[in-house]
This record gives C-alpha cells, sequence and structure tokens, in this order.
C-alpha cells in the first residue's frame, strides 16, 4: 500500500497537474523501454560517438569547466580506442569557467596557509582581488576573447547550464549577441567574470555551422554530423553512438538557490525562462518532445537517452526544507 501524501511533504504553491507520491515509482529494468530497434550496420559511420548535454557531459567540475579531457565522453572515446573526439578546452590562468574553487583553494593556502584569521586577513582580501582580476581580465578582455579556429563540429556538444531549451535553441550568434549586448567592466565587489557561460558555449558551438556558415544549436551540430554518412559511400547513419543526458537544469535551480519556482507561462522562452528553477512535468514534456522529434532527425545508429538523475545525490541537498526535497523528488520521478 502506498504511503499517504502528508500536509508537511506539500508545498502550499504546488501546481494541481503535479502529482505529489510520497515513495519514488519502482524502476525501469529493461533498458530498451520495450522499443523495438532495427540497426543498418552497413559500412562505417564516420563519427563513432557524439554527445549532447550539460555540465555532466561537457566535464564541469570544481566550479568551471577546464578538464575536458576526462570528461565522461572522452573517457569513453579513449576505452573505444577512438583518438579522434573532438572536444572545446580551456586551458587559461585559473584553469577554466567561471572559477576553479579547487585550484583557488590551494593557491590560496599557498599564499596565506590553511586558516584565515586577523593576522593574514588583509592579505587574503588582497590575494583572491588580484587572483579574479587576473582571471576576469583574461577572458574578458585578454586571450580568452578569442576563439580557437577549428573548421569542424566537436563531438562533445555538452555545454554546463543549459536545459531542454538551450540546445532547441541556443546557438553562437545567441551567445555572441548576448556578450556583446554589454560590455565588461571592472567591478571590484562582484568579479566573476560576465557571460562566462556564453563564453564558454563559444568553445563548444562556433565551429558548428552549415554549409551556408548558418549557427547550429547543438541538435542541429548532431544532425549535421550524422548526415556524413559512412566512411564507404557518404551514404546511412554518420554516427555510430548519440548519447544525450539533458534535463538536470530543468531542476537543478531549486537546489543551487534552495528555491522552488514552478515554471509558468513562458517556460519555453530564453529570455524569460531563467526565473524558474523547476519545470512542472507538462511543461517539461513539451520540451523534451520537441527534443525527441529533433533527435529522430539524427541519423545515429543507436542513441542513448537520459534525463533528471536524483536530485538528492547534491551534497548541499540537506540545506533544503524538507517539504522542497519531497517536491523535488516527485518532480524528477515525473519527468522521467
Amino acid at each position: 500500500m502506498a504511503k499517504p501524501v502528508t500536509d508537511d511533504m506539500r508545498d502550499s504553491k504546488t501546481p494541481d497537474d503535479v502529482i505529489i507520491r510520497a515513495e519514488a515509482r519502482k524502476p525501469e529494468t529493461d533498458p530498451t523501454l520495450g522499443i523495438g530497434v532495427r540497426v543498418n550496420r552497413e559500412g562505417t559511420p564516420r563519427h563513432r560517438l557524439v554527445t549532447i548535454g550539460d555540465s555532466l557531459t561537457q566535464g564541469f567540475q570544481s566550479g568551471a569547466i577546464f578538464n575536458t579531457q576526462v570528461s565522461f565522453p572522452a573517457l569513453i572515446a579513449r576505452e573505444m580506442g577512438r583518438t579522434e573526439f573532438r572536444y572545446p578546452t580551456y586551458n587559461t590562468p585559473g584553469d577554466g569557467l567561471p572559477l576553479n574553487i579547487e585550484r583557488l583553494t590551494r593557491e590560496l593556502e599557498q599564499k596565506v596557509g590553511d586558516r584565515v584569521d586577523v593576522w593574514n586577513f588583509i592579505p587574503t582580501l588582497l590575494f583572491l582581488r588580484n587572483y579574479l582580476d587576473k582571471l576576469e581580465d583574461y577572458w574578458e578582455r585578454g586571450e580568452g576573447t578569442l576563439v580557437p579556429a577549428q573548421n569542424e563540429i566537436n563531438h562533445n556538444l555538452g555545454i554546463y547550464g543549459w536545459d531542454l531549451r538551450n540546445i532547441l535553441s541556443r546557438n553562437t550568434n545567441i551567445c555572441q549577441e548576448a556578450i556583446a549586448r554589454k560590455l565588461p567592466r571592472e567591478d571590484i565587489f562582484r568579479q566573476i567574470v560576465e557571460y562566462h557561460n556564453e563564453r564558454a558555449a563559444l568553445r563548444v558551438l562556433n565551429s558548428a555551422r552549415s554549409q551556408t556558415s548558418e549557427a547550429l544549436t547543438p541538435l542541429q551540430a548532431a544532425t549535421a554530423l550524422g548526415a556524413e554518412g559512412t566512411k564507404e559511400t557518404g551514404d546511412g547513419d554518420g554516427i555510430e553512438t548519440l548519447i544525450i543526458i539533458i534535463g538536470s537544469n530543468n531542476a537543478l535551480g531549486s537546489i543551487l538557490t534552495f528555491k522552488v519556482a514552478w515554471s509558468d507561462a513562458g517556460f519555453d522562452d530564453m529570455e524569460v525562462n531563467d526565473r524558474y528553477t523547476v519545470w512542472r512535468p507538462i511543461h517539461f514534456k513539451a520540451e523534451l518532445d520537441k527534443v525527441v522529434e529533433q533527435v529522430q532527425q539524427i541519423r545515429a545508429r543507436h542513441v542513448i537517452w537520459a534525463t533528471v538523475p536524483h536530485v538528492t545525490i547534491a551534497p548541499f541537498a540537506r540545506g533544503v526544507d524538507t517539504r522542497v526535497c519531497h517536491q523535488l523528488s516527485q518532480m524528477t520521478e515525473a519527468a522521467r
């Protein structure tokens, strides 16, 4: 018998269309979900592995994107014996975007020791100011503004912070326009790289263009790779395996901010949907259906899907109100 949902589990602002359960649903054990697939194995696809996703796919760690050579797609490609796996790099002072917390902590420890007290408080502030200023200057005014020249589309198309709508609609032109819209300025109180996500995305998608130089979204970029066909004839599926892990950021905002703001009007508009931290299942499904429609056009022999992992894996989720944890758990179950 299912456990009843008590009042302390329910947020008063929960939309009526969100179904609340006190227990997680039974996991699916069939990886095919009962969907039969016929695979044409003639010829050799030009691209053995292509991935689309967010920070997990791109290789985000310690608050930054930098070690992309050890992202899970790069590791899989290496184990497959595939040396040709294209991905962006972020080898910079401070190691990556927006801020490598581990690198900063290690350098701070070397500079002032393992404890901040009254005697080293001022040197600590000066170190942090100079460290962040150097990083900001590199990305906003220095070499970091120059996107490496590259003709071929990357195989790893993951970009941290992106959700379902982003992979449907955002491309390098939109990112460039966002950066150009507001000139970076010196701010001694908020020294974080402005538009760091757009700057990171440029290194992923700048080479993702059509034959007429039209900027492509991650889904369109994968479609273009699949259309290249096999090595032998140029026909057939151009991608052997396509991995898509997307959807976490349609719920992750609630964990990062400790606030639940259910999606509403404009959930599919990138100009306004940043105000929402959790997508209602009906909105999540509407976006996912559009993603599925485009993925069906990609010429790939095998497609591996994943959406929203259990948000309770976040260590600092313990800081969220009990009712919020229940709401998030049910939202992720409904979205699966």
